[in-house]
């Protein structure tokens, strides 16, 4: 079609959240050999070989405002099993009716994660559904753990509020259909501070401390940060934008006048 592909800054990131509340993640032990269990090299370069994505290095995307490289336990399945049987869990568990949306990267990724959480145990028996119904069923809290991917403004704030705010937990009772998906309460006060700080230095370190305390907690698992992609049209636009640029930006695509629509 004569057209040429860009990519730049931060797209979307593709991520585990674990429920700390439902049994038997309510066991940080059995969290954390989750995380053992996920190779997540692995699934990125299924997913996206080569320089297509890079393996996540934080909660918080590379290229928002905030980030820090967080560690997380490293890929290692007899560590794992040796945690969930300190759990209670010498046999592992079945997780039954996981449900995972049939679009996107959702199956694929799944189905990645499904058998390497077999080797230590973990049976997940998907239940593979429309996108709708996911979306549905997620914020009814029936997934013990949530595979969730997208992208926000390159901000600490709007990532971490809506993923990790208190006000966030989806409850079916009051019809909160929040993604707070890992039911987590621990940066309520952080989140308030960041919003209210006007030092930049400042601001960086209330998120910085956060990130900190989702490592400690070990609630989120991201696995692939995939660059934004664009076909470009070089006889509309002749110039691409430098690799790097969009890193703190709005600017998600060169559809200027839908952009200029949004910001007016």
């Amino acid at each position: 079609m004569g057209s040429v592909i860009d990519r730049r800054g931060p797209g979307s990131q593709e991520r585990f959240y674990i429920d700390m509340t439902k049994p038997p993640f309510d066991d940080i032990r059995v969290r954390k050999a989750f995380m053992h269990a996920i190779d997540r090299k692995a699934i990125k370069e299924t997913m996206y070989p080569g320089g297509l994505a890079r393996v996540a290095t934080s909660c918080l995307p590379d290229g928002y405002f905030g980030h820090i490289p967080m560690e997380f336990p490293p890929y290692n399945p007899e560590l794992a099993k040796k945690l969930l049987a300190e759990a209670g869990h010498p046999n592992g568990f079945t997780i039954k009716n996981y449900f995972i949306s049939k679009s996107f990267f959702y199956p694929k990724v799944m189905t990645l994660a499904q058998e390497q959480l077999r080797k230590v145990g973990i049976i997940v028996d998907l239940q593979v559904v429309e996108h709708a119904t996911f979306h549905e069923n997620i914020r009814k809290n029936l997934d013990p753990f949530v595979l969730y991917g997208g992208t926000r403004i390159t901000d600490a704030d709007p990532w971490l509020s809506l993923f990790f705010d208190s006000k966030e937990i989806p409850d079916p009772v009051t019809g909160n259909k929040g993604t707070n998906f890992a039911h987590y309460r621990g940066m309520d006060d952080l989140l308030t501070a960041g919003r209210a700080e006007r030092d930049v230095k400042k601001r960086a370190a209330i998120y910085a401390e956060a990130q900190k305390r989702l490592q400690k907690d070990l609630v989120c698992l991201p696995i692939s940060d995939v660059p934004g992609q664009w076909a470009r049209n070089p006889k509309r636009v002749s110039t691409p934008f430098d690799p790097e640029y969009g890193e703190f930006s709005l600017h998600y695509s060169y559809n200027y006048p839908e952009l200029l629509k949004v910001l007016n």
